[in-house]
């Protein structure tokens, strides 16, 4: 009679992968009858120093994973003091599927995409940042390859410090420059991560390659990726373009969170069919690519040799823990005899099928070459200087210097660092110039008066009438009126949430309306809500009820909460109109006195200023309308009898729209998206007009 060993309560029947950190075994529980994966921990290739924080490192993962359930997440049904019970999947790592593939079609990629995406905003919203986003910790299930993200062995929780200072977790091809820097991370990182992989799955290739782990670190921090469209000349400009944002090695220059990333992604996918210069009865003229800007920010502090102290411990890489690597200063340089990695390749061949648990992920340790002990030149030493960049008649964003970083070349220990010696050439190339392709596609409706402004509902889109002292529902698949009724006055901005509409009212207040066109006299008195202002003209509405408002009256913003109590004044505006809030939670705000936008956190603090007075591209007269989505900001530019379009959260232009078919845009006013369709009305036309990618 057969034993099968045990743990917990669970029978193991068979080996389906093994790592450095321990063993994945196919296994029963007899008390629900039920397959399930155990993933037990090993200490062989763990100094006994470091044995109780990889034990704990082991248990936090089971701590961590547990707390989330997500169908793009691998479950976890149990936790004992060596091993964890989840459940039992059949199919293959996306790495596995990359080896046997190649280059997989972007509709593929667009879907595998997403499923990671959804799991990484679900770990980030419960305060859970994973580390190692990487194709051996996602898994393809079944024959639908559905998507599940495993190993968060290495994750951060908010308030669990268990990484000490001066270790960098992570796999080093895929880590964002501020991982590899040993900086604080954030979701961000994650996102970063991702469009390494996404990159990864659309050409075949890293974006980041090298022989060695101080090539790669030094690629990820300052080298720009290889154009996509030269490894996959299929991949289109607008994805090639949105590779690039993703890529960016300012956090705030990426996208602010997984949904974000995915509307940029499917925007891109489906403009992909289009020529990226737009005929010039539709969308024109396009800046030149700025000036090259030297990664990373200035604003990261950390000390003039702080980029090869971080790369030294890349070099000083000791042994890797289930797929991550372990880097700590004060240990000395790697010798030939290091522990043996383990991959999917050197398995045994008994102890590798089809039926895929989560696996402790290979190492992404190059294989040892002559490479290695004689390893590729790397960029002399430096103190980088930010090339000198101007911005003509504008008050655009300008670079600035990036901080003095020491590339001086590490020797073993205990010899220090040289200082830099020479300024090599910036090895990142100048972004590409930004292209948002669209296509004038239909008009809605006929004197539907002065559409100032437009907002999208889960299942409608509304306008305010001001000429018609009313507001307009339409069913966006047809472009059809559902309703129309009338308000207490003439309206401006409006914001809305599943049951009800709020109107900014300049001669009364903010107004709430029900779906059916009632006044709601149960918001605020009898259905208006009023507070120390003079004449709105903005409003936008809070996920916690409570409203930012502009006072054209008083040239001032206000954010006041349910009851019209004022929380934050903001003055010094001079004609302060329309605004939004972006997803990283900045206001930003047309102040149309100014000709400019303008941005502010949370605290009411400026955090932006974008254009000023003119007529080139980039610059505004009498600004008025604002939409997000995407990674694109579009901007009524009422004067100039536009739409301008911008990369958000960069604020780069893009490109603008003058005109619809044959007929010049006249007085355009309100910009909002319906998915990737951009609704645009005009004073001129008393109409909606309708583009798409």
């Amino acid at each position: 009679m057969t034993t099968h060993p045990t743990f917990g309560r669970y029978r193991v029947d068979q080996v389906v992968g093994k790592g450095a950190m321990g063993t994945v075994y196919k296994g029963y529980d007899p008390k629900i009858d039920r397959v399930v994966a155990v993933k037990t921990v090993s200490f062989q290739y763990v100094e006994e120093s470091e044995r109780k924080a990889a034990l704990e490192r082991f248990h936090l993962e089971a701590r961590l994973a547990g707390k989330l359930a997500h169908p793009n997440i691998v479950t976890i049904f149990d936790v004992g003091e060596d091993f964890i019970a989840m459940e039992f999947l059949e199919g293959e790592s996306l790495s596995q599927f990359l080896k046997s593939h190649g280059a997989v079609p972007a509709e593929e990629v667009l879907r595998i995409c997403e499923g990671i995406a959804a799991a990484l905003d679900h770990a980030h919203q419960h305060g859970i940042i994973h580390r190692d986003v990487k194709p051996a910790n996602i898994l393809l299930v079944g024959p639908q390859r559905h998507v599940k993200l495993t190993d968060f062995g290495i994750a951060k929780s908010a308030g669990l410090g268990m990484t000490a200072t001066g270790h960098v977790l992570g796999t080093p091809n895929y880590m964002s420059p501020e991982q590899v820097m040993g900086e604080t991370i954030d979701n961000r990182s994650d996102l970063f991560s991702l469009a390494v992989v996404c990159f990864e799955l659309l050409t075949g290739k890293l974006p980041f390659g090298g022989g060695t782990l101080t090539t790669v670190a030094y690629k990820i921090v300052h080298a720009a990726p290889p154009p996509a469209r030269e490894l996959n000349p299929s991949i289109s400009i607008p994805i090639e373009q949105f590779l690039l944002k993703a890529l960016a090695k300012q956090p705030d220059q990426r996208f602010a969170n997984g949904k974000a990333f995915m509307e940029a992604f499917r925007f891109a996918h489906a403009a992909g069919g289009q020529s990226p210069i737009i005929p010039t009865n539709q969308t024109t003229q396009m800046l030149p690519p700025p000036p090259p800007i030297l990664a990373p920010s200035p604003n990261r502090k950390r000390s003039k040799t702080g980029l090869w102290v971080s790369l030294l411990l890349l070099v000083l890489l000791l042994i890797s823990f289930g797929g991550f690597y372990l880097l700590q200063r004060n240990n000395s340089v790697a010798t030939n005899n290091e522990p043996e990695t383990f991959s999917e390749s050197n398995l045994p061949a008994t102890e590798t099928n089809t039926n895929l648990a989560p696996q402790d992920p290979e190492p992404e340790v190059p294989e040892r070459s002559d490479d290695q002990l004689n390893p590729e030149p790397i960029p002399p030493e430096t103190q980088a200087t930010q090339p000198e960049t101007t911005a003509e008649e504008s008050n655009l964003p300008k670079t600035t210097p990036a901080p003095t970083v020491s590339t001086a070349k590490p020797k073993p220990a205990p010899a220090k660092l040289q200082k830099p010696t020479a300024a090599p050439e910036p090895l990142v190339a100048a972004p590409a110039p930004l292209v948002f392709p669209v296509t004038a596609r239909s008009e809605w409706g006929e004197d539907w008066g002065d559409l100032v402004d437009g907002v999208a509902m889960s299942d409608r889109l509304a306008f305010a009438d001001r000429s018609g002292e009313g507001v307009r529902l339409v069913d966006p698949s047809s472009g059809r009126m559902l309703l129309e009724f009338d308000v207490v006055d003439e309206p401006e901005q409006m914001a809305a949430d599943s049951k009800s509409i709020y109107l900014a009212i300049p001669s009364k207040g903010i107004a709430r309306y029900k779906l059916d066109g009632k006044l709601d006299e149960s918001f605020g008195k009898k259905g208006l809500l009023k507070g120390d202002w003079k004449k709105l003209s903005g409003l936008c509405r809070t996920d916690q009820g409570e409203f930012w408002v502009s006072d054209k009256g008083k040239g001032q913003i206000l954010k006041i909460n349910s009851e019209g109590k004022t929380q934050i004044t903001i003055k010094g505006l001079k004609e302060p109109g329309h605004l939004i809030l972006t997803p990283e939670d900045m206001l930003l705000v047309c102040d149309v006195g100014a000709h400019q936008l303008v941005g502010f956190n949370a605290k009411g603090e400026r955090v932006l200023t974008l254009g000023g007075p003119g007529k080139t591209p980039g610059l505004f007269s009498k600004p008025q309308g604002l939409a997000l989505h995407a990674g694109i900001l579009a901007v009524a530019d009422t004067g100039n009898n536009r739409i301008q379009l911008f990369d958000w959260p960069g604020t780069r232009f893009g490109s603008e729209i003058k005109t619809y078919k044959d007929a010049k845009l006249d007085e355009p006013v309100s910009v909002s998206f319906w998915g990737n369709t951009l609704l645009v009305t005009t004073l001129g036309r008393q109409s909606i007009l309708v583009f798409t990618p």
